[in-house]
C-alpha cells in the first residue's frame, strides 16, 4: 500500500508540474492566431487574455473555445497566484497578473454601440451562418454595467458576435477576489498601475453589489 501511495504522490507531483505548464500555454498567447473563417474574423489574444482553450477547433469535432470566459479565466489566474505563491514560477510572471488587469479594464470598457458603428459587420459571414450572430439590439445593449455582463469576449480585446447564453454574472466577483489575493504580491504592486488595479476593482466591485441588491444571494 505504502508503495503505491508513493508512486501516486510521485504521478501527482509530475502532474502538477505538467499541469502548470499547459495552464500558461492559455494566458498571453499572443502567438497564435485563431481563423473563424465562416464569421470573416483572424483572432490574436492579446498580453493578459487567458483562452478556455488554446486548440484552434471549429466543431471538427472539438467545440470552439477560443475565447477569454470572465469567470474561467478568474480561476485560471487565481491558480496562477498560486504557483508564484510557492514560487514553482518566478517573479518575472508577475508581468501576466499585470497583463491580465490591463485586459480586463479594457473589456469593461467595451461598447456594443460603438462596434455597430463601425460598420455592417455580417456583411463578412458566410450566409449559412447567419443564424449564429448576435442581432443588432442584442449588441447595441452591450454597453456600460452591462458589458460585464457577457460571458466571453474574443481573446483580442473585442466582443464576441456569436450567440451565446447572456448575462452570465458568475465571473466578476471571482475576478475581485483573485485581484485582491495577487495584489498583496510586493513583485505585483511594482509593476501594476495601482489606479487601473482600483478601476478594475470598482468594476467588479459595483457590479456584483448592484446585482445582490436586485437580484439576492442566487444570481
Amino acid at each position: 500500500m505504502s508503495g503505491n501511495a508513493g508512486t501516486l504522490l510521485e504521478w501527482m507531483e509530475r502532474q502538477y508540474l505538467l499541469s502548470a505548464a499547459a495552464m500558461l500555454r492559455a494566458v498571453s498567447a499572443t502567438e497564435l492566431v485563431k481563423v473563424r473563417r465562416h464569421f470573416g474574423q483572424t483572432i490574436r489574444p492579446a498580453p493578459g487574455s487567458v483562452l478556455a482553450s488554446p486548440e484552434l477547433a471549429s466543431y471538427d469535432p472539438n467545440p470552439d473555445y477560443f475565447f477569454h470566459w470572465v469567470c474561467d479565466s478568474a480561476i485560471v489566474i487565481d491558480a496562477l497566484r498560486v504557483l508564484l505563491a510557492e514560487q514553482t514560477l518566478g517573479s518575472d510572471a508577475t508581468r501576466y497578473l499585470v497583463d491580465f488587469v490591463n485586459f480586463s479594464l479594457g473589456l469593461c470598457q467595451l461598447d456594443g454601440r460603438a462596434f455597430l458603428r463601425r460598420g455592417d459587420y455580417r456583411r463578412a459571414i458566410d450566409p449559412a451562418f447567419l443564424p449564429h450572430a448576435r442581432s443588432d439590439r442584442d449588441l447595441s445593449q452591450v454597453y456600460g454595467d452591462r458589458v460585464l455582463g457577457e460571458a466571453r469576449y474574443n481573446p483580442d480585446g473585442t466582443l464576441d458576435i456569436l450567440n451565446w447564453a447572456r448575462p452570465q454574472n458568475d465571473g466578476q466577483a471571482l475576478r475581485a477576489l483573485a485581484v485582491l489575493r495577487f495584489y498583496q504580491f510586493d513583485a505585483f504592486r511594482e509593476r501594476a498601475d495601482e489606479m487601473l488595479v482600483k478601476a478594475l476593482l470598482r468594476c467588479d466591485l459595483d457590479y456584483t453589489r448592484a446585482l445582490f441588491r436586485s437580484l439576492g444571494r442566487s444570481f
